[in-house]
């Protein structure tokens, strides 16, 4: 759970190969799609649709509406903190 005073960060990879594990390069999404992912989230969904996206909040998977072979890694982080690191002292 996150305060008020935490920051909130998504991103997705946006590598040319995102399931590559050698690149690393990862976009924030914009202030708007930020605020909708965290608010379904907090909610406990499992996905949204966010413009031509579907954003799995389970898997941590963002997928092309248009083309399902078309998907990508996302993250988040608070505080600059990733969720998968368990020992983050922020």
């Amino acid at each position: 759970m996150t305060s008020s005073a935490d920051v909130v960060y998504w991103y997705f990879k946006s590598d040319v190969d995102p399931w590559s594990t050698t690149a690393n390069e990862w976009t924030t999404y914009s202030d708007v799609e930020m605020t909708i992912i965290e608010e379904a989230y907090q909610e406990d969904k499992n996905e949204i649709l966010l413009d031509q996206y579907k954003i799995d909040l389970k898997n941590l998977i963002q997928t092309k509406l248009s083309d399902k072979t078309k998907q990508r890694p996302i993250r988040r982080e608070v505080n600059g903190c990733k969720r998968q690191e368990w020992n983050c002292s922020h």
